[in-house]
C-alpha cells in the first residue's frame, strides 16, 4: 500500500501527475505524465533527452503529485527515487499501453504504442519513499 487506505485508493484509480526533478543547480522543474501503477510501484515513460529524462538520470529523485480531474482539490504527492530502464522493456511499456483502454483515457491504443516504442524512449520506475496528501 502507498500512504493511508484513501491515498493508496486515490492513486489506483488515477493516471495523471506532475512530475518534479532537480536540475543540476538545485531548482525544480515539474511536468505532466501519465502513469500506471504495478504492486506499489509507479511508472512513466519519457525520452531520455527530455528534461525529466536528463534530470533523473543525473539525480534519481523525483516527486509526483498525482491529481484527478474528477476530484479537483483532493491530489496525493509521492516522493521516492527511479531506476530508469533504458531498454524499455516491453513488460513495463504494457502498463502505460494498458491506460488507453480505460474510457477517461484521451490516446487510442495505437497512438499510445507509437509513441512509447519511439527511439529514446525509456521507462522509468518510481519506488516510492513517502507519501502525503489530501483525498476528499
Amino acid at each position: 500500500m502507498i500512504g493511508t487506505e484513501k491515498q493508496d485508493s486515490f492513486i489506483s484509480r488515477s493516471v495523471i501527475a506532475i512530475v518534479t526533478t532537480l536540475r543540476a543547480d538545485g531548482s525544480p522543474t515539474n511536468s505532466m505524465v501519465s502513469f500506471a501503477r504495478r504492486d506499489d510501484r509507479l511508472y512513466f515513460t519519457t525520452t531520455l533527452d527530455r528534461i525529466k529524462g536528463r534530470t533523473l538520470a543525473r539525480d534519481p529523485r523525483v516527486g509526483l503529485t498525482i491529481i484527478d480531474p474528477t476530484a479537483p482539490w483532493s491530489f496525493v504527492s509521492v516522493e521516492g527515487r527511479v531506476t530508469i530502464h533504458r531498454d524499455n522493456p516491453a513488460e513495463l511499456r504494457s502498463l502505460i499501453l494498458d491506460l488507453s483502454d480505460r474510457e477517461d483515457f484521451p490516446w487510442s491504443r495505437d497512438d499510445v504504442e507509437r509513441m512509447i516504442t519511439a527511439d529514446g524512449r525509456a521507462m522509468f520506475e518510481v519506488e516510492v519513499e513517502r507519501a502525503s496528501g489530501a483525498v476528499f
